[in-house]
């Protein structure tokens, strides 16, 4: 098979199975080292920089500022 013939019949595919087939590929990469482009790692610098990595909140606090407990 082909990658163009892979794609199409994954493209044809219903949407849930879409969705197990990327969980099962995401979970493929487990473990794997990624390569990660060099204007990322710049990126990444310059907030480091800027913010450090000291800043920033808990996503359990973030989360009760974004969406309060309702009453």
């Amino acid at each position: 098979m082909t990658r163009a013939e892979l794609q199409k019949e994954v493209l044809d595919l219903p949407v849930p199975e879409k969705l197990e087939l990327v969980e099962d590929l995401m979970e493929s990469l487990r473990g794997e080292t990624i390569p990660v482009p060099n204007w990322q790692l710049r990126e990444l610098q310059d907030r480091m920089k800027k913010y450090g990595s000291e800043s920033g909140q808990l996503w359990d606090e973030v989360r009760s500022e974004v969406w309060p407990p309702s009453e």
